[in-house]
């Protein structure tokens, strides 16, 4: 079956149809978030942290009017150039959102504080259940840090440039994550390449539906000492499709073969939480205030260096991406549901 623009119109066609699915998914989400540590992905649709029953009542009607736009969802091609992920994307939703468009620095800074406070009371929530605990532990056994011994010129550049991490280590780590949090589907080799991975399980006879991502994308962050986590993409593919097409082609042009239909996740909930490389940054003007994650370093007898990372640091980010990736996972299956029935 080709990916044509017949079907693809079909397609529009039934994702306008079928909205109703995705407003009811997002609903049922919105009310199941609310009394436990998923009430963090709530800010992104009230932007109201007292999370009230003013909180979900805004929040509702963010999404009715949103759902009531008739020109929306629209299937199209990626804008390289639109920072916003799902109105940018290649499905997109324009979401409205009733907030403070032009917030004082005071208000901004309120703001802030609150949403830092919500996210570190649910992540704690959430690591004190045993079932998240043991599954963390399960996969996320490995240093996030490279320990090596440099000369003193090495040295003086590594500590200058601040974390050196692990990036095999990460980046096997973020296929676990994937392999745990979207279990429904597998990892296909014959439909992946060295640089794009893809997560996948059929839809039809003839076409799949599933996940990719690009692991040169995040690990080009660790190398420069800037931890960040992938963009998840939904894909839609057929048994022809060629693993080595470039992903620039099909998510900005058409494909035959391939359909691409944007991040994996809820138009009205993402991202669920603080993205990986803003946390990080987060965390280093923590560091400043307590010198909480400090690096040490020892001079060995024969005048090379070892540098000695903080471990709690890297606890932390293993928490803060298992985490994150529960989040997405949790809040996609709805919008994942309302994708597939419209491709009956």
């Amino acid at each position: 079956m080709m990916l044509d623009p017949v079907l693809r119109k079909e397609l529009q066609d039934s994702l306008q149809k079928n909205k109703s699915i995705l407003l009811n998914e997002s609903l049922r989400l919105l009310e199941n978030s609310f009394d436990n540590y998923y009430k963090i992905i709530i800010h992104e649709i009230s932007f109201d942290y007292a999370l009230s029953r003013r909180t979900k009542e805004m929040a509702k009607a963010n999404i009715f009017n949103t759902l009531e736009q008739v020109n929306y969802p629209l299937l199209g091609y990626r804008d390289m150039f639109e920072s916003s992920p799902f109105w940018s994307s290649e499905l997109k939703f324009h979401v409205l959102k009733h907030q403070n468009q032009s917030p004082t620095n005071e208000q901004y800074n309120i703001q802030y504080r609150k949403r830092k406070e919500l996210e570190i009371e649910c992540k704690e929530y959430f690591f004190k259940t045993i079932d998240n605990q043991e599954a963390y532990k399960n996969i996320s056994d490995f240093n996030c840090f490279t320990e090596k011994v440099y000369t003193e010129t090495e040295f003086s550049t590594k500590l200058h440039h601040g974390f050196t991490f692990n990036i095999n280590g990460w980046k096997d780590y973020v296929f676990r994550l994937i392999s745990f949090h979207f279990s429904e589907y597998t990892f296909m080799k014959k439909k992946s390449s060295s640089q794009t991975l893809r997560f996948l399980k059929p839809l039809t006879e003839e076409l799949l539906i599933g996940i990719e991502y690009d692991e040169n994308e995040f690990k080009s962050d660790f190398r420069h000492g800037d931890p960040s986590l992938p963009s998840l993409n939904i894909v839609i593919l057929n048994r022809k499709f060629d693993k080595n097409l470039k992903a620039d082609i099909y998510r900005t042009g058409y494909n035959e073969n391939i359909l691409s239909l944007g991040p994996v996740g809820n138009p009205f909930f993402f991202p669920p939480c603080i993205p990986m490389k803003n946390f990080h940054l987060i965390e280093l003007m923590r560091q400043e205030e307590t010198q909480k994650y400090k690096i040490y370093y020892n001079v060995r007898s024969d005048g090379n260096y070892e540098i000695i990372y903080p471990q709690t640091y890297g606890e932390t980010l293993k928490e803060h991406a298992f985490f994150y990736f529960h989040l997405i996972g949790y809040t996609s299956k709805g919008y994942l549901k309302y994708i597939e029935r419209s491709c009956d």
